[in-house]
């Protein structure tokens, strides 16, 4: 929320840059604390194989979720802040959706990019996409939570109305 007043100002390029090089760090600091912690307990070619992304620890895989969005948001922002609140939840739950449907897809037998996409049942992994869909709506919350141009009782209005219909959408599928 901190960065969608600067997309589209003057400010917005080194913001990106700043998003882009924090996801960075996030990733590199991910993997360093893997290996601090496998360091002790495990072979160095399991460390390797966790490095390469050809295996998944469950102590600091949320860190590798924040760090791929912190990526990719820089990417997606531009266009998602143009929309209205209505086509910010519809996106929102298209991209939810669409991870649900490709939990089937074998992702051409790389169980890896599953892991980080959509999540894999063996590997503990924060999937992009899946978990992805979370912060897209907390993203539109938060700029009608915020007040874009109308009053606040108008947007609680709308975040009502929309957080119902969300449910009863949930529900019935």
């Amino acid at each position: 929320l901190a960065y969608v007043p600067k997309v589209g100002s003057t400010r917005w390029p080194s913001a990106r840059w700043k998003m882009w090089k924090r996801g960075l760090l996030i990733l590199v600091c991910y993997k360093a604390i893997t290996v601090v912690q496998m360091f002790d307990l495990n072979e160095p070619q399991a460390i390797v194989e966790v490095l390469l992304w050809k295996r998944f620890p469950d102590f600091s895989e949320i860190l590798q979720f924040y760090a791929w969005m912190m990526l990719l948001l820089p990417l997606i922002l531009p266009a998602f802040s143009r929309l209205t609140l209505w086509s910010q939840l519809f996106v929102a739950y298209a991209v939810g959706l669409g991870s649900y449907l490709l939990e089937g897809f074998d992702f051409f037998g790389v169980w890896q990019l599953e892991a980080v996409l959509v999540e894999y049942p063996v590997a503990f992994c924060f999937g992009v996409l899946s978990r992805g869909a979370l912060v897209l709506f907390g993203i539109a919350l938060g700029q009608t939570l915020s007040g874009r141009e109308e009053s606040k009782l108008v947007l609680s209005a709308k975040l009502a109305k929309t957080l119902v219909t969300l449910g009863a959408v949930s529900l019935a599928t």
